[in-house]
């Protein structure tokens, strides 16, 4: 699946995350489980090449991805996913540049059970459990809490949760008119995870919600796509406010056992934009093919943004933000003996509505990367 990393908000490509087109895993932990520290490792090498108008961004890239769990009690776990990475090459962008040295926390939270079907979750929370790939990538997170229940039976799972946040944003004195108020995020989401012998899957819809987005967010979030009423970085602020409605579907169907066909649709809606700026809409398909401890993966997918759908300064910027329509492939070859992998990408956005500051977006990368292995 297309799925980008996304360290901060930026009009640059980032490496890819961790796919999700391989067959669907369901959690089946228990929060009762029987070592005290567990974890898990990858790392990844590969190139990637980025181009828009006259950005262009060639790099070779290193990283290590750390997923450790420490259960302090029989029913409460410290967990984390960071990850440390490290860059090379050419850069030419017109807007804000990262430095080539980065450390990403995607997760850092601590999981707390009352009983077996409550569950209350405080702290780095990551926000990838929407299953909205246009909304956030994987690796987005925002300071919050969590809370939901858990009906957890032998075939599914079904969840009820809300989650109370904070976007993550800052602003420097001369890029505020003034003292502002605490920007938030909330959602509700209810969510069905199923596991029969032949089909494997995730449904579910999400109500939510930003409020008190600063001044700053708002300015930066002009360049992808959004609609802004621009009086400077200071006084600037979004036409339309952002809430509404989200619904997906992930499906796992294996027609033997060498064969899985695997595909996912996401639908956004913000209620509070007008007719042709509130949609959003992703949907790819492809098979998952065994061959002796070869697995080949090919995925094709399309997707669209309309300009006022989600504040883009949090979106998944390589699918290019707000205002988009575009089309991505996915190649992946896993030598299960060997516990690696190969992947190739690419995807191509253009714009819905002509903008001064967007134009066609292309992404290639190529990667190397081990399984997660325990220890």
């Amino acid at each position: 699946m297309a799925i980008f990393v996304f360290f901060a908000p930026n009009s640059r490509a980032q490496n890819l995350n961790s796919p999700t087109t391989n067959t669907i895993k369901l959690d089946e932990e228990s929060f009762l489980s029987r070592s005290k520290f567990q974890g898990d490792w990858k790392l990844e090498i590969g190139a990637q090449s980025f181009e828009e108008d006259t950005d262009d961004e060639k790099l070779a890239t290193v990283a290590l991805s750390v997923r450790p769990s420490y259960r302090l009690l029989e029913n409460l776990t410290l967990k984390a996913d960071m990850k440390f990475k490290s860059e090379s090459g050419r850069v030419q962008a017109r807007f804000y540049q990262e430095g080539e040295n980065l450390m990403s926390l995607s997760n850092a939270s601590l999981e707390y059970y009352p009983t077996s079907f409550i569950m209350i979750e405080g702290g780095i929370l990551n926000q990838g459990f929407l299953e909205q790939e246009l909304l956030f990538s994987k690796s987005r997170a925002f300071a919050g809490v969590k809370e939901a229940l858990v009906l957890n039976k032998q075939n599914y799972k079904i969840y009820l949760t809300a989650q109370q946040s904070l976007p993550s944003s800052s602003s420097l004195n001369t890029e505020r008119a003034e003292k502002e108020e605490t920007p938030s995020f909330t959602s509700q989401t209810l969510q069905a995870e199923f596991n029969t012998d032949s089909l494997k899957g995730i449904v579910g819809g999400s109500y939510f919600q930003f409020d008190n987005l600063p001044s700053k967010v708002a300015y930066e979030s002009i360049v992808n796509g959004n609609s802004v009423i621009e009086q400077g970085i200071a006084n600037s602020y979004f036409e339309y406010n952002f809430k509404g409605y989200a619904f997906q579907t992930r499906l796992d169907w294996r027609l033997q056992d060498s064969l899985n066909i695997v595909g996912t649709l996401q639908l956004i809606e913000n209620s509070e934009a007008p007719a042709g700026n509130s949609r959003g809409q992703m949907a790819w398909l492809g098979p998952i093919i065994q061959t002796g401890q070869l697995k080949w993966t090919f995925n094709y997918g399309q997707f669209f943004a309309e300009p006022d759908v989600a504040p883009a300064y949090y979106m998944n910027l390589n699918y290019g933000g707000a205002n988009r329509i575009g089309k991505f492939g996915r190649f992946e070859l896993e030598f299960s003996d060997y516990n690696f992998k190969i992947i190739a990408q690419y995807a191509d956005s253009d714009v819905i509505n002509l903008r001064t500051h967007q134009f066609q977006r292309i992404n290639y990368l190529v990667r190397l990367e081990t399984l997660y292995v325990s220890f």
